[in-house]
């Protein structure tokens, strides 16, 4: 955390440029979100098809479907899905401004915002893409796959940092090293 290689604790980056770069880079983030349409799918376009009425009326020669070539044909967005795109970025995006001051504090809490802020990042990028129905249901299981996986990542970081500071309270971490101690009987 406070490695003297990294740029901040070295020295190299002044602590308020990096909080200034972070925050313009967070600005950015938002604005960009905004961008992003809550769907990214084009439907198919419309089909032509001969109606049975249409195709008793015509010659046998004339019974050929009429279709329009690809690139003509109109494009309809399908409508917008009730989670889309925007509402996944704006909470995470909540949830990453709250966490410090409020979250951090409560350890399940700050496990859970950081797995479901990283878990809905897939679903954002598959409706972003414009999956809806089947393709977004074949996402939803590797997001509980990434969820369970980073909850279960959070939970073991908090048993080491416990582990760690424990032995830095009892003595057994001095100066960064492990010490041993013999017992003496």
């Amino acid at each position: 955390m406070n490695d003297s290689t990294k740029p901040i604790p070295s020295g190299r980056i002044a602590p308020d440029r990096a909080l200034l770069a972070a925050c313009l880079l967070y600005i950015g983030l938002l604005a960009l979100a905004c961008l992003v349409p809550n769907t990214g799918r084009p439907s198919p376009g419309p089909r032509h098809a001969a109606r049975p009425a249409d195709t008793a009326a015509k010659p046998a020669g004339r019974t050929q479907l009429l279709r329009t070539p690809p690139n003509t044909r109109e494009l309809h967005l399908p409508p917008a899905p009730p989670a889309g795109v925007r509402l996944i970025v704006a909470v995470s995006s909540a949830a990453t401004v709250l966490y410090t001051p409020f979250f951090k504090k409560q350890t399940l809490v700050k496990n859970c915002v950081v797995a479901t802020t990283i878990a809905a990042a897939p679903l954002a990028g598959a409706l972003a893409a414009g999956a809806a129905g089947p393709g977004l249901h074949a996402v939803l299981a590797p997001s509980a796959f990434l969820w369970l996986g980073i909850m279960h990542r959070e939970i073991m970081m908090d048993i080491q940092v416990r582990l760690v500071l424990g032995f830095v309270l009892t003595g057994l971490i001095h100066d960064g090293q492990l010490v041993f101690r013999r017992k003496t009987a």
